[in-house]
């Protein structure tokens, strides 16, 4: 993807196995992670 010029966004959760969370903490960390990017999609998105 960056040879082609797409940003790349990756987080590795080590925890939890398939289900993706072993905790509470860890899953509001997760939904903190895409709320986050989800806005930053829309301000850049209301910019263009």
């Amino acid at each position: 993807m960056r040879e082609q010029g797409h940003p790349l966004y990756y987080f590795e959760n080590t925890e939890g196995g398939h289900g993706g969370s072993a905790n509470h903490e860890q899953a509001a960390v997760i939904a903190a992670l895409q709320i986050v990017y989800m806005k930053r999609q829309l301000m850049l998105s209301h910019l263009a």
